[in-house]
């Protein structure tokens, strides 16, 4: 920061302090004010340890272009300090950013809203008051509370101011600058436009400018700098929809996980409730001597089993709770979350529809390639990168630009004068200067080198996605079909399950049977329930994996 000439102590009958009181100035000393024209004298003041000390203005007749330059360099000095929000966040917060052109890939057309309940469920973190949500409701709650989800969003604003800067290079820039100088030897305080001009000498010149630049031909460089930065604000938005496409996946795949475990946890329940009926029909078979008390023991152990698997379902299920409230974004506030929806095909939820056909791969990775927004983010970082080598390149070549300037000098101490000349004197200038760089060590050379390199990354970079694509792709359409198969299997197994299951009951009933085949037929009703319930849930899943592989919405 430029500072100012030392300030020379005034003498006692011109100078006075005034206490700043209140929002209203005092005297200190205990003279009282001579009269008014004194106190108009006073028109330029400092701050002093507090204090507020008024000094008398300069005598001559440029008082007015002095007060011009002091005022000019208050401004400088002051300007130094950069202002910003008291609570610290850059000016770009202030406004809410633009989102990201494109939707996520699970997020319905309608949201529904988070309805408050008092149902307690299983995700309980230790209050009654709960969250009621379908999966609309709870994509919707994690899209605003991700922090994944917001940092990308904040890129885009970064990405976007950027371009504005780039692009406000093309616009004047006006500085102000002065400067205070003490010489060896006293200076004229103007360069003199003719022989034995008279001038004005002082070792110490106080100064101030004002210059003017206007870019006018630049061989490319802003308008290559301008086209990176937009693509990287491009590159930027299609990132933040993609970030909105996984979240929303990940969200969907744990919802359904949870509706999955909950079903698994109530066939768990039901099961244990069969065998303790079970247990309490065979004490009776017992006390009428109709059967062996191992087929007691038996059952207990199998409700033994039954009881240690719900056991651990149960802190699965509080596991997968936990981490659905993180991807909502939700604080540990007390509050627990109860999921409504169903795991049917047709409950409700999109299953999604992929265009010409689901099962045709050709047609899905077409889609895939022209729907993925991190591909084309990817696409967008390689022309930015190569506009960028192309603005750097342009830094070598001539430029040509309108430069102004108007500025006063001040002799600030011992003045020596030559003729009848001034304290104070003004000039100003106007032109178009040219740069041509001549030799610069090769270093924009190695800074183009550099950026052909990262371009070239970039370039490799799109090649390992578009093969991730294809195998992404073929594994969500393999997996949809492996759901649609064991849903036709598993439907039809429960059927035969529970007929087993009646069959091998009555058998026992009449002494028919064994207790082991009636445990066996228990088992495999649980397991063929089970294995529906994860069907439907990987069904719903591989769908949902499948839109997000071929970018479906975006």
């Amino acid at each position: 920061m430029l500072e100012g000439p030392a300030r020379q102590p005034a003498s006692t009958d011109s100078r006075r302090r005034l206490r700043v009181l209140g929002g209203r100035s005092t005297p200190t000393d205990s003279a009282p004010a001579k009269d008014d024209t004194l106190r108009q004298r006073y028109t330029t003041s400092s701050i002093e340890g507090g204090d507020l000390v008024t000094s008398p203005r300069p005598r001559g007749s440029h008082y007015g272009r002095a007060l011009l330059l002091s005022l000019l360099l208050g401004g400088l000095v002051a300007g130094g300090a950069d202002v910003c929000r008291s609570d610290g966040l850059p000016r770009s917060a202030l406004t809410v950013p633009a989102g990201a052109a494109g939707v996520a890939p699970l997020l319905p057309a309608s949201p529904t809203p988070v309805v408050p309940t008092t149902q307690a469920s299983a995700g309980t973190f230790g209050a009654p008051d709960s969250l009621s949500l379908t999966l609309a409701g709870a994509i919707e709650m994690a899209l605003a509370g991700s922090p994944r989800v917001a940092a990308a969003d904040w890129a885009v604003t970064a990405a976007d101011e950027s371009n504005q800067a780039a692009a406000r290079e093309r616009l004047p820039r006006l500085v102000g600058t002065g400067a205070y100088m003490r010489y060896q030897d006293p200076q004229r305080l103007a360069p003199a436009l003719r022989p034995s001009q008279p001038a004005t000498l002082s070792r110490e010149i106080l100064s101030g400018d004002l210059r003017l630049t206007l870019p006018l031909y630049t061989s490319g460089r802003l308008s290559n700098r301008i086209d990176a930065t937009k693509r990287l604000r491009t590159s930027a938005e299609h990132r933040l929809a993609r970030a909105r496409q996984e979240l929303a996946f990940e969200v969907t795949r744990t919802f359904v996980s949870i509706l999955a475990q909950e079903r698994g946890i109530e066939s768990l329940r039901f099961a244990t409730t069969v065998l303790e009926a079970h247990l309490r029909q065979v004490d009776d078979l017992i006390a009428a001597q109709k059967a062996a008390r191992v087929d007691r023991l038996r059952t207990e152990v199998r409700l033994a089993e039954t009881k240690d698997r719900l056991v651990r379902e149960e802190t699965g299920l509080a596991i997968q709770y936990q981490m659905f409230a993180d991807l909502l974004g939700l604080e540990r506030d007390g509050r627990s979350i109860a999921l409504q929806g169903d795991l049917s095909i047709d409950g409700g939820e999109p299953t999604g529809n992929f265009g010409p056909s689901d099962d045709d791969l050709d047609s899905l990775l077409a889609l895939a390639y022209a729907s993925r927004d991190d591909l084309h983010a990817a696409s967008s970082d390689i022309d930015a990168t190569t506009r960028t080598a192309d603005a750097i390149r342009a830094e070598g070549r001539p430029s040509l630009s309108l430069q102004a300037a108007y500025g006063s000098r001040y002799a600030a101490g011992h003045v020596t004068r030559t003729g009848d000349t001034d304290e104070i004197d003004d000039f100003g200038s106007v032109g178009i200067a040219l740069d041509l760089p001549l030799f610069d060590g090769d270093r924009i050379g190695s800074r183009v080198d550099a950026e052909r390199a990262l371009a070239g990354a970039a370039r490799e970079r799109l090649r390992d996605l578009q093969l991730r694509i294809r195998l992404e792709v073929a594994s969500a359409l393999v997996e949809v079909r492996s759901a649609r198969e064991r849903l036709d299997m598993t439907a039809k197994s429960i059927e035969q399950a529970e007929e087993v299951l009646r069959i091998e009951q009555l058998k026992y009933e009449l002494g028919q049977g064994t207790i082991l085949d009636v445990l066996d037929a228990q088992a495999a009703l649980l397991s063929s329930q089970t294995n529906h319930h994860r069907a439907l849930a990987d069904h719903r899943t591989s769908t949902a994996m499948l839109r997000l592989a071929t970018g479906e919405g975006s």
